[in-house]
């Protein structure tokens, strides 16, 4: 048993040799490195925290600036639009019905021009219309829209009235015109008939 026991020994001075010099402050120094790997741990997970707040922030932020964007572009278009109407008013305003059947053959061509890009600003309120429907407070947006469309569905009554009145006032001059070189061939012959 005794040999047995020596040979023990022997096996185990042999580990305690391979093992090398026992560091006495080893326990001190994992109770320190684990207290150091808790603080990390802490920190790490403080930060995860902080970065998805970051992030939440960021998202809400850009969520905030698009709407903003949307809002600004939104507002841009219809100023564009509603001066776009303006202007027509105040070309349909300005109409002079001439007296001269060429001059209000002019007029009804320039007014016909006008009626083109009349018809094109609808393309355009119709893009606000649709653009409107993305915003979510609605109401003040929805007024504006409908008063677009209302201003532009008077400009088409009002263009197509002045349309209407051009084309009278083009007829009865023609007709006057007519009316004028008859009365003055007539005017012609009859002297021609007294004087012969």
């Amino acid at each position: 048993v005794r040999s047995e026991q020596e040979k023990r020994l022997k096996e185990a001075e042999r580990g305690l040799a391979l093992l090398g010099r026992v560091n006495p402050l080893a326990l001190e120094e994992y109770a320190a490195l684990e207290e150091r790997q808790r603080f990390l741990t802490e920190q790490l997970d403080q930060m995860d925290d902080s970065w998805t707040k970051l992030a939440a922030l960021s998202q809400s932020r850009e969520e905030t600036l698009k709407n903003e964007l949307q809002e600004l572009k939104f507002n841009s278009d219809c100023a564009v639009v509603e001066q776009l109407l303006a202007n027509h008013e105040v070309q349909l305003q300005s109409v002079n019905l001439p007296e001269d059947p060429v001059e209000a053959e002019e007029a009804i061509a320039k007014h016909a021009e006008n009626q083109k890009v009349l018809a094109s600003t609808k393309e355009r309120v119709e893009t606000i219309k649709n653009a409107a429907g993305e915003f979510a407070d609605k109401e003040d947006v929805e007024k504006r829209v409908e008063k677009l469309d209302n201003q532009y569905a008077k400009l088409v009554e009002q263009s197509e009235r002045v349309e209407a009145e051009l084309r009278e006032c083009h007829d009865v001059s023609s007709f006057l015109r007519d009316a004028t070189e008859a009365s003055d061939w007539i005017k012609e012959k009859k002297l021609d008939l007294e004087s012969t």
